[in-house]
């Protein structure tokens, strides 16, 4: 008997820790019962592979059973995929799971054999002893084992020192060059309208013992070369503060002070809720060890109490904007357009307050009709129009049109394009506060706007190419100095590329070291000097900071 248990990731660099907890309960659940278990295998893939492929390689070695793990951004490629296997192998048996199927599907039920409603460990355990006529009665009535036709689940798990930790010495090499994603708690103490969170109760946590062995895992010396980067997967990690405390300071502790360690924490934290106890904590931390993603959605406090979502925002921004000073913290922040009650105008402000932090990431995003979230109650009383095919975008609603979200979508290409690209630091506060323009909302959806005159909104283009047009863009307003623009784009080519041959837009400007090292003040051992205008910089090239991403420089 052989099971595949399949991924489709929406990048190589991502990976799906549900497969690996799922495959490893279920071995060590069969050690632990002296059953004997069948033959699994585990399969992960992109939805930017090459279709044919995929498909040839899940039906290799005649799999008797197949399961699929379920997401917003791989429901369109699993139903292909499945539809094909069931056409090529009709006796083979199909099991979805996860997010995208545990709410409600819409698939042809000929093509699926079982569905596992929400955590999937228990349940798979018990379906596929069942299917494999294995003798687990005392365990699915133990864990409340659920079957309705098609449909399957357990009870959730109440103690998460249950949960197997997925990684280990033999297979970490496996997530080399990817993120690794790890689960300390399971839940959301809050219960925002458009978010899956809501639909649970509570937070389960895993024991800090056990978090504090887990880290003490990621960070032994045999594994330096493929652990780069943990992100901790859980909703809100710091709605519990203390536990959030003792987790940041056993990281720092260990990890902190050691210059051989090149690893970075992820968190997905609410910055209101940090306190000074933790802001000062985490001030000790190595550049670069933790980055947070912090949520701010709107500043609009209608729409935030609409969504029953409880934020703080003067105390948000000034917990920001403290990390931010401190330079020790990447920080990355977004809102979601479309909310309920968040018009064009009041999301044009959140914009240009929330791009006042200059945090080092900025993320316009979209609301979308997640299966399960409270919002799918509201759609008739904000007139939602949402595609119904995935991502289940929202096409207009009550408050916003679609020529609204036209509108933020190429502020969102040209964000991205960008101030993402971390490569336009100085050239884009030029711009953006140069006299021109009158907000920062103002300077992103106008290079939109000229983007999409030219037939260039849509296209992707080099790094070279996107000197030009912020150049090309600039030349019309009247009160933009073009050489001085052209300056602060050749010291941004200096800023993010350590190699002296900047892009031809600025070549007209640049100096190469011969023709002023004479004259160039001398700089310590470690430093660069480059000329821009009539102002040295001196830049350490040895390496990049590991917050901000580009290289540091002293201005002379």
């Amino acid at each position: 008997m052989l099971v595949k248990i399949c991924a489709v990731n929406s990048k190589f660099i991502h990976s799906n820790p549900a497969v690996h907890s799922l495959t490893r309960y279920y071995y060590n659940l069969c050690e632990k019962l002296n059953i004997k278990p069948v033959d699994i295998k585990i399969h992960e893939y992109t939805v930017n592979d090459v279709y044919k492929n995929v498909l040839f390689s899940v039906l290799s070695d005649n799999p008797d059973i197949i399961a699929f793990s379920v997401y917003i951004w791989n429901i369109d490629f699993i139903t292909k995929l499945i539809s094909d296997i069931k056409k090529i192998s009709p006796l083979t048996k199909i099991i979805l799971g996860g997010p995208e199927v545990s709410f409600g599907v819409s698939l042809d039920d000929g093509i699926y054999d079982y569905i596992i409603i929400g955590e999937g460990e228990r349940a798979f355990f018990c379906l596929i002893n069942e299917m494999t006529d294995g003798d687990t009665a005392d365990y699915k009535e133990k864990f409340g084992f659920f079957a309705d036709r098609k449909k399957v689940a357990c009870r959730e798990i109440e103690n998460l020192s249950e949960l197997p930790f997925i990684y280990t010495y033999d297979n970490i090499n496996l997530f080399r060059d990817r993120i690794i994603y790890y689960e300390s708690s399971r839940g959301c103490p809050f219960s925002c309208s458009y978010c899956l969170s809501a639909c649970g109760k509570g937070v389960r946590y895993l024991p800090l013992e056990r978090v504090f062995s887990d880290i003490d895992f990621f960070l032994d010396e045999k594994n330096k070369q493929a652990v780069k980067q943990i992100k901790f997967v859980d909703r809100t990690f710091n709605g519990n503060k203390d536990r959030a405390f003792s987790i940041f300071e056993y990281i720092i502790n260990n990890a902190g002070y050691d210059d051989e360690i090149n690893i970075n924490f992820h968190f997905e934290i609410c910055a209101d809720l940090l306190d000074e106890k933790i802001i000062n904590l985490l001030s000790r931390a190595k550049s670069g060890l933790i980055q947070f993603e912090t949520g701010i959605q709107t500043t609009n406090e209608k729409t935030l109490e609409l969504c029953a979502r409880k934020t703080d925002i003067k105390k948000c921004f000034d917990n920001i904007k403290i990390l931010l000073e401190n330079k020790n913290i990447n920080i990355h922040v977004d809102l979601i357009a479309g909310l309920p009650s968040d018009t064009f105008e009041s999301f044009k402000d959140s914009f240009n307050q929330v791009y006042s932090l200059n945090a080092h990431q900025f993320q316009l995003g979209f609301l979308k009709l997640l299966k399960g979230a409270p919002i799918n109650n509201q759609v008739e009383q904000y007139n939602y129009k949402f595609s119904e095919y995935s991502p289940y975008e929202i096409l207009g609603n009550a408050d916003m049109t679609h020529e609204d979200l036209a509108v933020l979508n190429g502020i969102e290409i040209v964000l991205e394009k960008f101030y993402n690209s971390v490569k336009f630091t100085s050239s884009l506060n030029y711009l953006i506060y140069c006299g021109s323009f009158s907000s920062p909302f103002d300077f992103y959806s106008r290079l939109s706007l000229y983007l999409t005159r030219h037939d260039l909104l849509y296209r992707s283009f080099s790094t070279e190419n996107l000197y030009n047009i912020l150049l090309n863009f600039a030349f019309e307003y009247e009160n933009i100095d073009a050489a001085y623009l052209k300056e602060m784009l050749l010291l941004d080519y200096h800023r993010s590329d350590m190699y002296d041959k900047p892009p031809k837009a600025v070549r007209d400007i640049w100096q190469p070291y011969k023709n002023y090292k004479a004259n160039a003040i001398s700089g310590n051992a470690n430093s660069t000097v480059r000329k821009v205008g009539e102002k040295y910089y001196y830049f350490d090239y040895n390496k990049k900071n590991p917050v901000t991403g580009g290289y540091d420089y002293i201005e002379d």
